[in-house]
């Protein structure tokens, strides 16, 4: 069974076959949560990454602590950046030259789109993304905070990650719908699908109901609708969502898949570690958010640096640490 990113034994469990693999001991850390490689008096360091919601905003953390909800994975550094993985706008014109298919997209509100959503070129977690909408001036732009507006592609939503110029590995959602029953609303249907996952409090399912609405303005329905049995109704467009589900992921190990049609994928990655700063491109985890259209083409949406890791990054992982030269002992009291 390939491993979910969700699943911190997982996590321990490849990040254990990586180490074996490399003829290195891996010890964890109970306090500080780091993952230590010993080989010999050599010695890396792999530091975690959680999830946390503060004051109602999801973002990264460094310490486990009582608003953590998901572990993220280990990095063997502490931060990095770089312009295209921090603006979507940098990052769609960045592709764009490189001949990477992304969707249209503009920020001059006098000239009119249509199906399109609005997103902020500085954000994350899905936040600041609304939508979609049949034509651009359903919702105006904030232009000073960065808004812009963006074709929506109707799709599956694929995530890739990469190990420098490596594609190693992807995960393919549908977006997220519910299923008719003859007398169940589509409130009812969305309020059942969001307790798949966590229990919700009345304010959280508030927000996701709104969020549903907007969708399902966009599909010509509306929450008090009935679909008949079996009828299928999209509710939620938004990578991350807690409206998705991974009973219905598709997880393909690109190290093992000799599939032709993720390919191009392959190809885009090695153009955008070229991106990255030199010192960089070799040894830098980063992922790719996109859209697989109807007829199967990816259109590539945002990259994002220092994102949550997947298990399947760590057999590369630990495989071009061990070919650089080990670190000084002095890196296991870093801050």
């Amino acid at each position: 069974m390939l491993p979910s990113k969700l699943d911190f034994l997982a996590h321990v469990r490849c990040l254990r076959g990586a180490a074996k693999a490399q003829g290195v001991e891996l010890l964890l850390a109970a306090e500080s949560m780091q993952a230590m490689l010993r080989r010999d008096s050599r010695f890396w360091v792999l530091h975690p990454q959680f999830i946390a919601v503060r004051g109602g905003v999801t973002q990264y953390v460094r310490q486990l602590d009582d608003d953590v909800t998901h572990f993220a994975g280990w990095l063997p550094y502490r931060l990095r950046r770089w312009p295209e993985a921090m603006d979507k706008l940098v990052f769609k014109e960045r592709a764009r030259q490189a001949g990477l298919r992304v969707p249209e997209h503009g920020r001059d509100p006098t000239v009119p789109m249509s199906n399109v959503v609005v997103k902020r070129a500085l954000s994350s977690f899905g936040t600041q993304v609304h939508g979609p909408y049949r034509d651009s001036g359903e919702h105006a732009l904030d232009l000073a905070a960065g808004d812009y507006h963006e074709h929506f592609i109707d799709g599956r939503l694929l995530k890739l990650w990469c190990w420098g110029g490596q594609a190693i590995g992807l995960e393919v959602d549908p977006m997220p719908t519910v299923v008719g029953n003859g007398h169940s609303t589509l409130e009812q249907l969305i309020d059942g699908r969001s307790r798949l996952a966590r229990s919700q409090t009345p304010e959280r399912l508030a927000t996701l109901l709104a969020r549903s609405e907007v969708v399902l303005r966009y599909d010509g329905r509306t929450l008090a609708d009935v679909l008949e049995p079996d009828q299928r109704q999209r509710v939620e467009f938004r990578y991350g969502s807690e409206l998705m589900h991974p009973r219905d992921r598709q997880l393909v190990d690109l190290q093992a898949s000799t599939e032709p049609r993720w390919e191009p994928l392959r190809e885009a990655a090695r153009t955008m570690a070229g991106w990255l700063p030199d010192g960089l491109r070799d040894d830098t985890v980063f992922t790719v958010d996109a859209v697989l259209d109807t007829e199967d083409r990816a259109w590539l949406l945002e990259m994002n640096c220092n994102p949550m890791v997947h298990p399947l990054l760590y057999l590369p992982m630990l495989s071009a640490l061990m070919a650089h030269a080990a670190p000084a002992a002095s890196a296991l009291t870093e801050s």
